[in-house]
């Protein structure tokens, strides 16, 4: 990812804060979402893998989810807990909302690259609360570089008879170190022009001797 790309996410989420993105006073706190293992594959690139924590009062619920920014394309996605499909779009909060597009917040306008996929984890099975559970995928780069993980899960402290609170959390993460940018052509010319003078000095140079 550009340098450019990352300062405008920070500078995005910095000015946006948590009144648009965290919990409020009458959900439960975020889920927490950390890098805990980077297993090298022998073949190149890299096995992520993640630990996610919910709170005692959040859940998951079918048609929750827990996206990791510009994961870029990925292989043999996997989560220790049964009820997880896994998608790979581009920016798009009706494709990160999977299978119900009612979102609490839609992640904001860049902080995510709209030309690299999301490693998305759609959630459909029976409701779960509190837990703590793993999601891994290969990568074919190595090495880590930050970005941000965005989701949605429920807040299961709303009275009774109330509706079901939902819960939108964008916090930093670690994702895979993609490919070097390739220079533009004319990056390219300039630095070939800088090395003709010293290529013409070695051939006069030998023509001397």
């Amino acid at each position: 990812m550009r340098l450019n790309s990352l300062f405008t996410k920070m500078a995005v989420l910095s000015g946006v804060g948590v009144l648009a993105f965290g919990a409020t006073a009458a959900q439960a706190s975020p889920y927490t979402i950390n890098l805990t293992t980077l297993t090298p594959l022998a073949g190149g690139g890299a096995t992520y893998t993640y630990t996610v924590n919910l709170t005692s009062t959040e859940q998951l619920v079918a048609g929750d989810f827990i996206s990791l920014f510009d994961f870029g394309t990925f292989t043999n996605a996997v989560s220790s807990l049964a009820g997880f499909d896994f998608t790979n779009p581009n920016l798009s909060p009706i494709a990160l909302a999977g299978p119900n597009p009612g979102l609490a917040q839609p992640p904001p306008v860049g902080a995510d690259d709209a030309a690299m996929g999301n490693l998305v984890a759609n959630y459909s099975g029976a409701a779960v609360q509190g837990v703590s559970f793993t999601i891994s995928a290969n990568s074919p780069f190595a090495g880590t570089r930050a970005d941000f993980s965005y989701g949605q899960t429920t807040d299961n402290t709303v009275a009774a008879g109330g509706a079901v609170g939902k819960v939108a959390t964008t916090t930093p993460v670690s994702v895979p170190t993609q490919a070097q940018v390739i220079p533009e052509p004319g990056t390219v010319a300039l630095a070939l022009s800088g090395l003709l003078p010293v290529a013409g000095a070695v051939v006069r140079r030998r023509r001397r001797n």
